[in-house]
């Protein structure tokens, strides 16, 4: 029978690991993070930008677990149009993008601390499928990783037992919150990831919490200026290296492949994340100084901010999200279609108040930036 396994306290001895190329490695990937400290001054408001980036890190992390929403898909369901939607996993996608702003919020007002991951996992799991354990709570029972249908005895890997969960849990939090250890952030960060996800304190939603708290932790720590660095693009693009170089610390105790796994993430995605984020600027300047020449209302701005959070869009959900008649929005879109920023889509509402068909409008430009590989 397979034996629960019980990491060791953070963090490891890692005098070994700090060879010349690690370090150069290293150094190109916290100059790569640094960069996006940058962008959120480039925006009046830093949801334009952080909206559609947060996006599509929901999709891509909710599809390492085997939800399977497009972007597309999420926007629509965010704004309630489309019969083509699956509504559960859409939720659970969506559910994602609550959970990160619940983080923001809790580390703004307290820090991120034990209560601000169980708040975050309680929104996670908030009304949808749940395969085991209470949303916001930890484990009171054994759990297991392997493929759907394995038995116990076949386990790729069984975490500590739910009674030890209490005392690793509070040591992760002393070591996350500790300003004064030697490691720089990205190793600290890496070595905190792999502890949450060698202890799955939860039932169930133990990655996504995991990885929600990577941006969080660079954003708390002030390496950030918004949580806008998103690994799980790189990570669903490797996700078998992914869990092999996991499951290789807890089997090997070998850290080295696991840390420059996840340097090389971050590098990376703090380059793409940069690219799409520049690209997103250029868009909102030109349409916002369009609609100032153009339009010229303060309801027309108002609009661009909307579509930059929901490309996807409709008279109802705009009149509900700025505030205005359904005649404005009506007049508002069809004039952002004559000026090239939407175009129009056929599908409905799905509420029944709006059971009859509604003229559906898109962002198509915003969109396929974010898609962009």
């Amino acid at each position: 029978m397979k034996t629960p396994y019980i990491p060791t306290i953070l963090p490891p001895n890692l005098d070994s690991v700090y060879t010349q190329d690690f370090v150069k490695s290293l150094c190109e990937a916290n100059r790569a993070l640094a960069k996006l400290s940058e962008l959120p001054h480039l925006l009046p408001n830093v949801d334009l930008l952080s909206a559609p980036l947060l996006r599509k890190e929901a999709v891509l992390s909710s599809k390492i677990e085997g939800t399977q929403t497009t972007l597309s898909e999420l926007y629509k369901y965010e704004a309630q149009i489309g019969d083509d939607v699956k509504k559960e996993e859409a939720k659970e996608v969506e559910n994602y993008v609550k959970a990160m702003h619940k983080g923001m919020e809790d580390i703004t007002n307290l820090s991120l601390s034990l209560r601000t991951i169980k708040n975050m996992h309680a929104v996670l799991l908030h009304e949808v499928r749940n395969e085991q354990g209470e949303p916001g709570e930890f484990r009171n029972f054994q759990n297991y990783i392997a493929p759907r249908g394995t038995p116990f005895e076949n386990a790729t890997y069984v975490p500590p037992p739910p009674q030890e969960i209490p005392n690793l849990m509070g040591m992760l939090e002393k070591y996350l919150n500790d300003k004064d250890v030697k490691e720089d952030p990205i190793i600290q960060c890496a070595l905190l990831h792999y502890q949450f996800e060698a202890i799955h304190p939860f039932g169930d939603g133990n990655g996504r919490i995991g990885r929600l708290l990577i941006p969080l932790f660079f954003y708390e720590r002030g390496i950030i200026k918004a949580p806008l660095i998103y690994v799980s693009e790189f990570l669903e693009q490797n996700h078998q290296d992914y869990y092999a170089l996991l499951r290789n610390i807890s089997e090997q105790n070998d850290w080295v492949p696991w840390l420059r796994f996840f340097i090389e993430a971050i590098k990376i995605q703090s380059n793409v994340t940069h690219r799409r984020a520049e690209e997103i600027i250029d868009l909102y300047r030109n349409y916002h100084q369009k609609i100032l020449e153009k339009a010229q209302s303060s309801n027309a701005v108002a609009l661009v901010e909307h579509i930059f959070k929901y490309p996807y869009t409709a008279a109802p959900f705009v009149s509900k999200k700025i505030g205005v008649s359904h005649q404005t929005s009506m007049r508002l879109l069809e004039r952002f279609v004559e000026l090239g920023a939407l175009k129009r889509v056929q599908g409905r509402m799905k509420r029944p108040k709006f059971s009859r068909p509604v003229r559906l409008y898109v962002f198509q430009e915003l969109i396929d930036i974010v898609n962009k590989p």
